[in-house]
């Protein structure tokens, strides 16, 4: 595993859902629409998602996931962007 992907993993907490309503961006599937909620993580990973037009409130919709489920592919006002799964997990959303 790259040290990227160690060191994201590192900075990131795990999401439990509450009362079914709030979620990881990782649990959506292809079609999902939902908005950001909060970020479970600090220094470079959340630098980086804001960077890159994740920011709290911002309504997006799944396009796609690899077989794996190894990236997801969201789009935003802002442009696609693709997250890895270790990203995602890092992101509470609300489905809308």
């Amino acid at each position: 595993m790259p040290n990227s992907v160690k060191t994201a993993s590192k900075q990131c907490q795990n999401i439990t859902k509450t009362e079914g309503k709030n979620m990881q961006l990782s649990e959506l599937i292809s079609g999902e629409k939902a908005q950001i909620g909060a970020f479970k993580c600090v220094g470079g990973l959340k630098e980086r998602l804001l960077s890159m037009g994740v920011t709290q409130g911002e309504e997006f919709s799944v396009l796609s996931r690899s077989a794996k489920g190894a990236t997801i592919e969201i789009l935003l006002p802002s442009g696609r962007v693709a997250l890895r799964k270790s990203e995602a997990k890092a992101i509470e959303v609300r489905k809308i």
